[in-house]
């Protein structure tokens, strides 16, 4: 399923989460009847351009989205910056230090893995430091389709 996350262009409020509540219910509906479901939300360039809110920048936009908690736990915000350069990627890197812009304000903004996408990263044969985040830079299309398999992975579990 694609959901996309909360547009807020005034004060936010619980109206801004429905499309993602709907979603999770859903996909737990999905899951129980034996279903399994993936949910992706919005993928954008992830620089804030039109700010609605009184000038909010990027790191109160994500601060506002992983604030979102679930009964799953907290929204995550991974990012990924794409680029054609000849450089190597560099995969969830645990400090944003020494990487060209944007790469240091992308990496403050992205949340630490959790477990399971660790697991998942390792399982990919990504080597994960402790205090990884979920940011990958420098990626080439090649790279990207494995992060979003990894972000998006998830285990059918016997009730």
């Amino acid at each position: 399923m694609y959901v996309c996350g909360p547009t807020v262009y005034q004060r936010i409020h619980i109206g801004n989460a429905r499309p993602f509540v709907v979603a999770m219910v859903l996909k737990r509906h999905l899951e129980r009847q034996g279903v399994p479901s993936k949910v992706v939300i919005n993928i954008t360039d992830g620089m804030v351009t039109d700010s609605p809110l009184n000038g909010a920048d990027l790191a109160t936009w994500s601060e506002r989205l992983t604030s979102i908690e679930t009964a799953d736990g907290k929204a995550l915000l991974l990012n990924i910056f794409l680029s054609s350069a000849k450089q190597p990627g560099v995969w969830f890197p645990r400090e944003g230090g020494g990487l060209p812009d944007p790469g240091p304000t992308l990496f403050g903004i992205s949340s630490p893995l959790p477990q399971p996408l660790i697991d998942n990263a390792r399982a990919a044969h990504i080597d994960i430091v402790p205090g990884a985040r979920g940011f990958v830079f420098n990626a080439d299309l090649a790279m990207l389709v494995k992060f979003l398999e990894i972000g998006t992975r998830f285990e059918v579990r016997d009730r």
